[in-house]
């Protein structure tokens, strides 16, 4: 099955994305670009587009780049440090977007794991109260109290459930 060892026609899983000339990106002016995007001049553009520029500059010239897009590559790739998702972070042109999951910052996913944890437990419990679940979520994680408060809150206004009332269960 499969190919002829010594058959020379291209492999059709390697061919190009993008209808592009190599020659084309190696003549462009890439400094005057981001000169110009920086002072205003022209647009962005889409931020896709943008990205595209971005690493097709770094991908040719590497740190020869002009220091707007070393510093705008070390930005995002602390954002990816940070938690947030690659396509998040590099949006390209033709590829998927990000998941709301991969779009919320690290810190809220956080505050909103703790949160939904809380609303597990009121939603398992019907004697419990709401401060004694945000205790237990709590001692059961080993956040700090005001941290799943805060998630609890999160939570809550996201599900659109009034203070002080406790989640519906689930049917």
């Amino acid at each position: 099955m499969g190919r002829p060892k010594n058959d020379d026609r291209p492999d059709p899983r390697f061919e190009p994305v993008a209808d592009y000339d190599l020659d084309d990106w190696l003549e462009f002016d890439f400094a005057e670009y981001f000169e110009a995007v920086q002072e205003g001049r022209i647009s962005r553009g889409t931020n896709e587009e943008h990205t595209h520029m971005v690493l097709r500059c770094f991908a040719i010239w590497g740190g020869a780049s002009p220091a707007y897009v070393l510093e705008e590559l070390r930005q995002r790739m602390e954002n990816v440090l940070g938690g947030d998702a690659w396509s998040f972070a590099f949006p390209l042109p033709g590829r998927p977007g990000p998941t709301p999951k991969e779009i919320l910052p690290r810190s809220t996913l956080d505050l909103a794991q703790l949160g939904a944890a809380v609303v597990r437990l009121l939603t398992e419990d019907d004697t419990l109260t709401i401060s004694a679940a945000q205790e237990r979520v709590s001692e059961e994680t080993g956040e700090d109290l005001r941290k799943v408060q805060r998630g609890w809150k999160y939570v809550r206004d996201e599900l659109k459930i009034p203070p002080g009332k406790r989640p519906a269960k689930n049917p």
